[in-house]
């Protein structure tokens, strides 16, 4: 073996013979159980990025599950990102000179094709790159034909069912795609604006004043609203105003949704363009008007100075109306939040639009009910609640987007009017016969064909064999911030179609923001590439620092010195494999381990490892991976490589009875580690693991370990842990001083039984480095260490002045650490009202503290009392 563990070398071979020898497929199960996973589709357009790299927590979960015996499936594929690939297309036309409108939708509709087809593919090789496990054979594609007969299946029925309509409601537009947008793809900016304070005149004599961010609207109030307990305003409530400039008279009405405290505490109605104004219009009846045409000018002939203008001038051009018209009180700076498309920045402009959706109130109860019910579930539960509120205010869903990229509404109306939803593109109409049919322009919202996403990919609405057996799906996992736009909407869809939950847990990640604190963003330069990490780094250790924080519920900073350190964990585990395998026969079989030749380090060490492997099968089962990681790291590190191989090193090389033991327990604990360390891991451990005797093919479907509490000498455990930390205090005394030599003089007492014994004394000096020969001589220097109830003199090789010194600071932090205990111990709320178990460890901490101190004052020469 290699001196370094080289990921470069490794990781591109094994995943190829992974794919090639169909180790992604579903096996038969061995547990008579299924576990499915459906890939949240990433943009059939798009690169890698970190949060695509949080898809590590899925393929974790599947090769766990893998190694448990169930049927693991995890099925991938990719969306057609309408709105992101539309502008892409619409921009190389542009280059061309021309637009989708000159080209025709059949000629668009071929460029989308070949669009697809050459760039369709990139994600999903560097999804490759970081390991994961999918059965790339099932890829799907929201655009594929059976994915479209899905679609227009699910939207026939509904329509059907009553629970289509076409209407106008308010929707977030752009006016550079010329499209309502879903709230997922608004982003909320930041800005400096300014708030403008309108005088109103009130019919009757008097004016009220208004406070504004968007001047230019106020031509299209029908109505200005206070709070019902503004006492500011009760008298005016049921009055009217005239408008300035456009001379409209509109009621004054009463509404909770007003915030008294911002601006004057009364504020314009404006229901065409604002959506908390529609919604106050609905409940007071008042008109909407649309002021603005859909590519952002305003609609207003008979105002011909604003007519025309685009929304940033006609503000301009507004406020010096207003003004002019003694109409406008005062002008303050202003910081918002203003919205912009996602996709190509423009601002948003709330319309009202004439859209197609879904009646909501009907698809959320059951989903609320499986929620209530426990029948899913959320990780971490928190979620559970922000899940129900938004599902107990739902509001229609506005389904259809003004593009020529996407699903068409599959509804056709004929020259007589007769508006109607077809499976099959008709040839006339099923009312009248008309064959004179025009199809609705519209596109479906891309959330509405991801809603069906879990089923659809394993056959459905076909009744086929993968459906009956593999769903329900048993896991989902995303990011919070499609939980209402995705999650949700696969739930209900499920439920109405299915009348099952599509999953029954929800694990969401964390999001990873950049080292700063800042979003990432290519824009912004705080973009991470994680292709660039595994080209560093390799992609285990990308993927052990994505699991580690990825199920903490918490945003994520990237650290590319956490990636770094799982490097060199790697490493850590290919120097462990290549000592050992040294000492292994050409063709190593399987060695079993004769437990009548166990000494104290091998009980140890397996029973060790039998209690993290509990911890990192609770972990797992809990969707929590950080303390698995966290716990095989320590153990790995710092208990196996450390500590247990620097003991049975001796063994290893004496050639007699204990060498068998010794080598049998190493390989056994590094080979059972090796899988306990492959989900997070694959690439390093199946390289490791092939290189110990094994038993089957691949450490993919090799059996997942459980813990053996028969090994679990809890005692022992007790006693090594002592000497352990006797170790680490031997060790930094030597790194803190210049006491640095390979072996040192000691005398060593103890209480501890191991201590006692000549194997636990040994095992001290080999790990301690020191020389273990009885007293020290009489006179020498020494430095004295107190852990516990162990004392170790360590024998100085000149003047022990300065151990003097260093003894008085120890019993001087021992004196506090008395004091402070003996505080918290004299207050009663805390002897009251603590457990009784951690009043018991302060008791014994406070036990220990004064032998520790009473030892050091008898090093130092003190008599009397402690003081």
């Amino acid at each position: 073996m290699e001196t370094r563990y080289d990921p470069k070398a490794v990781e591109q071979r094994w995943y190829d013979a992974w794919e090639q020898r169909g180790y992604f497929k579903a096996r038969e199960s061995l547990t008579g159980k299924t576990f499915t996973i459906s890939m949240p589709p990433p943009n059939i357009t798009g690169d890698l990025h970190m949060g695509h790299a949080m898809y590590t927590l899925q393929d974790v979960l599947i090769r766990w599950h893998r190694m448990l015996g169930d049927a693991a499936l995890w099925v991938p594929g990719t969306d057609h990102a309408a709105i992101a690939t539309q502008n892409v297309l619409e921009k190389q036309l542009a280059k061309k000179g021309t637009t989708k409108e000159a080209i025709g939708r059949e000629a668009w509709d071929q460029l989308v094709n070949q669009w697809y087809e050459t760039t369709g593919h990139t994600i999903l090789g560097q999804m490759r790159r970081l390991g994961f496990s999918a059965d790339w054979s099932r890829n799907r594609f929201t655009m594929d034909p059976a994915y479209v007969e899905a679609i227009r299946y699910v939207f026939v029925q509904l329509w059907k069912e009553g629970l289509i309509y076409r209407g106008p409601r308010i929707v977030n537009w752009c006016p550079r795609d010329q499209s309502a947008i879903s709230d997922l793809e608004v982003q909320y900016v930041e800005e400096d604006g300014h708030l403008y304070f309108l005088d109103y005149p009130v019919e009757g004599g008097g004016t009220i004043p208004v406070a504004t961010a968007r001047p230019e609207t106020m031509v299209g109030d029908t109505g200005v609203a206070v709070h019902p307990d503004d006492w500011r305003y009760k008298d005016l409530i049921g009055k009217y105003v005239v408008l300035p400039i456009v001379h409209r008279r509109v009621p004054i009405v009463a509404d909770e949704a007003v915030d008294q405290e911002f601006g004057t505490g009364a504020v314009k109605v404006t229901p065409g363009h604002d959506a908390t104004d529609y919604d106050i219009g609905e409940r007071h009846h008042l008109p909407v008007l649309s002021i603005l045409t859909l590519d952002g000018r305003m609609n207003l002939p008979e105002v011909p100075q604003l007519h025309g203008l685009k929304v940033p001038a006609a503000r301009e051009r507004i406020v010096e109306m207003l003004r002019s018209e003694g109409a406008l009180q005062k002008i303050e700076p202003y910081r918002h939040s203003v919205g912009h498309c996602d996709r190509c920045g423009a601002v948003i402009e709330p319309i009202v639009s004439a859209q197609w959706w879904v009646r909501m109130k009907p698809l959320a109860a059951p989903a609320i009910a499986v929620a209530e019910s426990d029948d899913l579930r959320f990780h971490p539960e928190r979620w559970r609640e922000q899940y129900l509120r938004w599902m107990r205010n739902i509001r229609d869903w506005n389904i259809s987007r003004q593009l020529w990229l996407g699903h068409r509404i599959p509804v056709w109306t004929c020259a007589n009017g007769h508006a109607v939803a077809y499976l099959k593109d008709p040839q006339q109409c099923e009312q009248c016969g008309n064959r004179h049919l025009t199809q609705d322009p519209d596109v479906l919202d891309t959330w509405f064909s991801s809603s069906l996403w879990p089923f659809v990919t394993l056959g459905w609405p076909a009744d086929t064999k993968d459906l009956r057996r593999l769903y329900p799906t048993q896991v989902l996992d995303t990011a919070r911030d499609i939980l209402y736009l995705w999650v949700a909407r696969m739930v209900f869809m499920s439920l109405h179609f299915l009348h099952v939950v599509p999953f029954s847990d929800v694990l969401i990640h964390g999001t990873v923001l950049a080292p700063d604190g800042r979003r990432m963003s290519k824009s912004l330069g705080t973009g991470v590439d994680p292709l660039d990490m595994i080209e560093r780094y390799g992609a285990d250790a990308t993927r052990a620092w994505t699991a580690y924080f990825g199920t903490s519920g918490q945003d994520i900073r990237f650290s590319e010195e956490k990636i770094k350190s799982y490097q060199l964990f790697a490493n850590k585990l290919w120097n462990a494999t290549r000592l050992l395998v040294t000492k292994l026969p050409e063709r190593p079989a399987v060695m079993p381990i004769d437990e009548a030749t166990l000494e104290p380090a091998d009980t140890w060490i397996l029973g060790r490892l039998s209690a993290v492997t509990r911890v990192v099968t609770e972990s797992f089962q809990r969707f929590e991976f950080g303390p698995a990681i966290d716990g095989l790291y320590e153990f790995t590190w710092h208990e196996f490589a450390d500590d247990y191989l620097e003991l049975i090193k001796p063994r290893l090389q004496a050639g007699d009875a204990s060498t068998a033991t010794a080598l049998a327990v190493a390989v056994h604990v590094l080979e059972t580690t090796l899988r306990l360390i492959h989900p997070i891991m694959p690439f390093v451990t199946e390289e490791l693991w092939q290189r110990l005797p094994h038993e089957g093919e691949t450490i993919m479907y090799a059996a997942w370990p459980l813990p053996d509490e028969t090994i679990e000498d809890r005692g022992l455990m007790e006693e090594m842990a002592h000497l352990l930390e006797v170790v680490r205090a031997v060790r930094n005394l030597r790194q803190s001083s210049d006491q640095k030599s390979r072996r040192q003089p000691a005398e060593v007492t103890s209480a501890r039984r191991l201590l006692t014994e000549p194997v636990g004394r040994a095992y001290l000096a080999t790990l301690a480095q020191l020389e273990l020969n009885g007293k020290l001589p009489e006179g020498m220097p020494q430095s004295v260490l107190v852990v516990g109830q162990t004392t170790v003199k360590l024998g100085l090789p000149a003047d022990g002045a300065a151990e003097t010194e260093r003894h008085k600071g120890e019993l001087d932090k021992k004196r506090r650490e008395i004091e402070s205990i003996e505080a918290k111990l004299n207050n009663p709320d805390f002897t009251a009202k603590a457990p009784a178990t951690v009043v018991e460890r302060e008791r014994a901490r406070l036990a220990q503290a004064r032998q520790a101190a009473t030892r050091l004052r008898a090093l130092l020469g003190e008599t009397g009392e402690l003081g």
